[in-house]
């Protein structure tokens, strides 16, 4: 290389091989010193596999959890496949046929997955292409296979009356009605602090969540912007969230000194010491947002019929959710369920109607 083109570079020389004649490599010597002239690294043999390592290192703004997402996606999906081939000569029919075979081996991912996969693949493409190490982004050309998402059949008001009837005795009642009425996520309910709660205007200030990145929990601000947002309450929501504090109270005087809501890191590692949290266990530790273990259907467990006529599995009768385990027989199924990414708990088509509140 040229003095001058060195510190473009990084090193004294470029190579490659495989040329009939002296000719035909000084001709593609040429080229690539042209490339160089013009902004385009040289990439040598950089295969895929250690690009994708490399770039998703320096995604530094991307939150844990989409991080950990990211990752398992290189390692289980796209390293196997494409991991070992040279990034400068990947082209849209070796994508397509790593998203083909990602979708079929070991244990299948399905489209929505496959899309996912795709659509972070397609992002690194283009950060590549921008930093002039491709000239162009391969991804482009490949047409992923048409899928209809299944749809959310959400709950009718007379099914959240008849859960938050029978889940009224529970001591995370309160957190229920806030997350069935009021569209908070889980991670939300478990961040919400008392010092969020504006009684006279009757408006509660979401600032937090507490989630679970991995197998490590962690308390960050909301995903997005419109996340950070107030909450307009209705009176009998407030009522209970007042009537829930009452009891609390009772428990921080029960427990006395010990009452501590816990340390967790933010998004960045750094210790945060939770106070005022609206919902803890009883020992006042937080509560956390993760879909239960060990339930199971009570063994007299029954068919009934919703409202549209279809029949529907009657719910648990256990159910943990945080907080231990309980015996509130429509709260288990409802809870243990779990839901799509984004979505409340409460948007699931499972379970009865009931005479409750609508």
């Amino acid at each position: 290389m040229p003095k001058e083109l060195v510190p473009l570079v990084g090193k004294a020389e470029i190579s490659d091989s495989g040329f009939a004649t002296k000719k035909q490599a000084e001709v593609d010597g040429e080229k690539a010193m042209a490339r160089v002239r013009s902004g385009r690294q040289h990439i040598g043999n950089l295969t895929v596999g250690a690009y994708l390592r490399d770039w998703h290192s320096r995604k530094n703004a991307l939150r844990p959890t989409t991080s950990n997402r990211y990752e398992q996606f290189i390692r289980l999906h796209l390293v196997p496949t494409l991991g070992e081939m040279p990034l400068s000569a990947l082209r849209a029919d070796h994508i397509d046929t790593a998203l083909k075979k990602a979708a079929g081996r070991g244990r299948p991912i399905g489209p929505a997955t496959v899309a996912d996969v795709f659509e972070m693949l397609k992002t690194a493409l283009n950060d590549a292409l921008k930093q002039r190490m491709v000239d162009f982004n391969p991804a482009i050309g490949v047409e992923l296979p048409a899928y209809t998402a299944r749809e959310v059949e959400p709950w009718e008001a007379d099914e959240v009356g008849a859960f938050l009837d029978e889940a009224a005795s529970d001591r995370l009642a309160a957190m229920y009605e806030l997350i069935a009425l009021h569209g908070l996520r889980r991670g939300e309910a478990c961040g919400a602090a008392w010092t969020g709660l504006d009684e006279e205007r009757s408006v509660l200030t979401i600032t937090k969540q507490i989630v679970k990145n991995d197998t490590e929990y962690g308390v960050w601000a909301p995903k997005t912007r419109s996340g950070r947002r107030k909450v307009d309450l209705d009176s009998t929501t407030l009522g209970a969230l007042l009537g829930h504090r009452l009891v609390q109270d009772d428990e921080r005087d029960a427990v006395g000194p010990g009452w501590d809501n816990g340390v967790l890191p933010d998004e960045h590692g750094q210790p945060v010491q939770l106070r005022n949290l609206m919902f803890t266990r009883p020992d006042g530790t937080s509560t956390r947002s993760t879909s239960p273990g060990g339930c199971s259907r009570s063994p007299d467990e029954r068919d009934c019929v919703r409202p549209s006529g279809r029949r529907r599995p009657r719910v648990a009768t256990k159910w943990s959710w945080g907080s231990g385990t309980g015996s509130q027989s429509a709260v288990g199924r409802f809870m243990s369920t779990g839901s799509p990414s984004g979505t409340s708990p409460w948007c699931r088509s499972s379970g009865c109607p009931g005479s409750g509140r609508g």
